[in-house]
C-alpha cells in the first residue's frame, strides 16, 4: 500500500480541526425562525379574509404568536440570569500567562453558559473567544457529592472541563456551580429553580395551544385560558425568584485598572419578557 502511494504520489490529507467561536444559539435562533414561519403563513392567507374580520383575525394571530414565542423563547433561553465583567486574569492553570478580556455568564433553567472573550481577541499567539455551557438538567436529580459517575451532571461537565484544559476564568465561575455544602448550593438551588420553573412554562405552553383551539369555538373560553396561561408564567416567575438562591452569587475577578470586580448574575431579559407577557 505504501508503495503504491509512494509511486502515484497520493498521500492521506490530515489537517486540524478549525475550532470556531460559537456566534448564535443555534437552538433560540431555530425557535425564531418557526415562528416566523408561521406569521409567514398567516399573511399568505390574510388576502382571503374578508371585511372587519381580517382585522379581527389578524390581532388574535399577532397576539396568540407573541405569547407562543415568549412561552418558548422564555423556556428554552439563556437570559433568566446574566453579567458580564472586564477583567485581568491568569489564561489558564499551571502558567503565568495573563489576559484582558470579558467574562459573561447567561443562566437558563437547563444549564449555565460562561464566555471569555479576549480584548483584544488574538492575544498570547492565540484567539481567545470561548462559549462554554454546563448542564444540569439531563436528568434533573442532584446526584452524589464529588465528581464520579454518579455526580450532579454540571460536576461531571466541569471535571471533564479541567481535562480538556479550560481557560481559568471559566472553570473558576463552572466551579461555582458544583459547591453543595454548608449553604453555599448556587448549583443545586438554580437546578431546582429551572426545574419547577421549566415545568410552569410547558404549563403554560399546554395552555396557550387549548386556548387557540377555543378560539375558533368560544372566544370567551379562550380568554379564560389565556388569563389562566399567564398565571402559571407569572408563577414561574414566582418560583424563579423564591428558589434561584438563598445568598446572592458573587464572583470576584480583577481588573488591573479599576482593582477587584465582581461577576454577579441579575435578572435578564427571559425573566422579564416571562413577566411581562404572564400580565
Amino acid at each position: 500500500m505504501v508503495q503504491l502511494q509512494q509511486t502515484l504520489g497520493v498521500w492521506p490529507t490530515l489537517y486540524d480541526s478549525m475550532k470556531t467561536p460559537v456566534t448564535v444559539d443555534v437552538l433560540e435562533a431555530g425557535l425564531i425562525l418557526a415562528v416566523v414561519m408561521l406569521a409567514f403563513c398567516f399573511l399568505i392567507i390574510l388576502p382571503g379574509i374578508r371585511g372587519r374580520e381580517r382585522i379581527y383575525c389578524s390581532i388574535r394571530v399577532a397576539v396568540s404568536l407573541f405569547l407562543g414565542a415568549c412561552i418558548i423563547l422564555c423556556n428554552w433561553g439563556q437570559y433568566w440570569e446574566t453579567d458580564q465583567v472586564h477583567v485581568t486574569t491568569q489564561y489558564k492553570a499551571f502558567t503565568n500567562q495573563t489576559i484582558e478580556g470579558t467574562v459573561g455568564i447567561r443562566i437558563g433553567l437547563r444549564n449555565v453558559n460562561i464566555t471569555l472573550k479576549g480584548d483584544p481577541e488574538n492575544q498570547i499567539g492565540e484567539r481567545i473567544n470561548y462559549n462554554e455551557r454546563f448542564w444540569w438538567s439531563f436528568p434533573w436529580h442532584q446526584g452524589r457529592i464529588g465528581f464520579g459517575p454518579f455526580a450532579a451532571e454540571v460536576s461531571q461537565e466541569f471535571r471533564e472541563a479541567q481535562y480538556k484544559g479550560l481557560p481559568y476564568p471559566i472553570l473558576w465561575v463552572a466551579e461555582y456551580f458544583t459547591f453543595d455544602g454548608e449553604g453555599i448550593r448556587w448549583g443545586r438551588n438554580y437546578r431546582g429553580a429551572g426545574f419547577y420553573t421549566h415545568i410552569m412554562e410547558w404549563t403554560a405552553f399546554c395552555c396557550w395551544i387549548i386556548a387557540n383551539i377555543l378560539f375558533f369555538m368560544n372566544p370567551r373560553l379562550g380568554a379564560y385560558m389565556t388569563m389562566i396561561m399567564g398565571g402559571f408564567m407569572l408563577v414561574g416567575n414566582i418560583l424563579w425568584a423564591s428558589i434561584r438562591n438563598f445568598n446572592d452569587l458573587v464572583i470576584p475577578f480583577d481588573n488591573h485598572e479599576v482593582g477587584p470586580v465582581e461577576l454577579e448574575p441579575h435578572y435578564g431579559w427571559c425573566f422579564w419578557l416571562n413577566m411581562v407577557a404572564g400580565k
